[in-house]
């Protein structure tokens, strides 16, 4: 079997071995694609783990992720994890309750209704910086996608390689024990699985679950809600950085303007850093042209051109 990875291989392997059953056992098969935080209920926003989407958020949030290798203008497949339940419950039902044996496999997938690229969650994230930022912010978010694995390589070593190395060093020198590496790690680690996904994409067909619409009444439809009819994707990631905040980094909504505070300060040192940095670059090119200059003008002779001082003593030795 052909797969990027042991996550996709065990999927595949698990359907596999039900489809062979299915003739035997009453048994029904759910594919969802990226599963994200609730949009809805019980609590907008709520994840326990730090896993696709989520990962990606607070790595970026925190100012240690700079860089991915992902398309910018492709769009990912996600699906919060409340319609997963609501699906699950009712593909259940519409098997078990109404006798529906044709539909068994269910793809439980949004890009057919909503195709939002990468950039556009990138946008979305920069949007809330400010709004809801992260306690203990490394640096000011920003980074880019990269369409070139080499030049996504290039930049994983200059932004986050380095910059662990040098931060560690700092926090062992403080006689704490070094974080930043280990945290580059385990996002590299991550990013092995994503990056298959993130710059390959699939259009899926959701017939099934989009039948299971018309076959409840109007109440069972917002109490078992499998549409995305009112989703604001502004208002749904900025309930994801909130909770992410509370329930995975232990952030209390108090501490919140105190986030703030300190987003607003590394906005201006990164600026101020980067003022330096092309400083730097432009004093480097005025000093090389001035260098450049100066040998130029030493070596122009005004009625003979351009002439070596090694030629002209050679001209001079040989007149006398």
């Amino acid at each position: 079997m052909d797969a990027p990875n042991t996550y996709a291989y065990t999927k595949a392997l698990a359907e596999g071995l039900v489809s062979e059953k299915m003739d035997k056992i009453p048994s029904i098969i759910l594919r969802p694609s990226v599963i994200i935080p609730i949009w809805k209920e019980p609590i907008a926003g709520w994840t326990d783990n730090i896993n696709g989407p989520t990962g990606i958020l607070i790595a970026a949030g925190k100012g240690v992720l700079r860089t991915m290798w992902c398309k910018s203008n492709t769009y990912a497949d996600f699906v919060p994890v409340d319609i997963v339940a609501n699906a699950i419950l009712l593909s259940t039902w519409n098997y078990v309750g109404r006798k529906d044996h044709e539909k068994r496999v269910y793809n439980l997938t949004s890009s057919a209704e909503f195709k939002v690229t990468w950039q556009e969650i990138i946008d979305i994230g920069t949007s809330l910086v400010e709004k809801v930022p992260l306690n203990g912010m490394v640096w000011y978010p920003g980074g880019s996608m990269k369409d070139s694995k080499m030049v996504h390589n290039i930049c994983v070593f200059l932004y986050h390689t380095i910059p662990a190395y040098f931060l560690d060093a700092i926090i062992v020198l403080a006689g704490h024990k070094p974080i930043l590496k280990r945290v580059q790690d385990r996002i590299s680690k991550g990013f092995e699985v994503f990056e298959y996904y993130a710059n390959n994409q699939w259009d899926f067909v959701s017939t099934n679950i989009l039948s299971l619409r018309h076959v409840v009444s109007e109440t069972e439809k917002d109490r078992f809600c499998i549409h995305g009819d009112d989703l604001d994707l502004h208002t749904y990631f900025e309930a994801c950085i909130r909770s992410a905040r509370i329930y995975v980094l232990k952030e209390m909504p108090d501490t919140l303007p105190g986030a703030i505070k300190h987003a607003r300060r590394m906005y201006w040192l990164d600026k101020f850093v980067q003022a330096l940095f092309w400083y730097f670059v432009m004093y480097m090119i005025y000093s090389y042209s001035t260098t450049v200059s100066s040998v130029v003008d030493s070596a122009w002779d005004s009625t003979k051109g351009f002439v070596t001082p090694s030629i002209m003593g050679s001209e001079q030795s040989t007149l006398n």
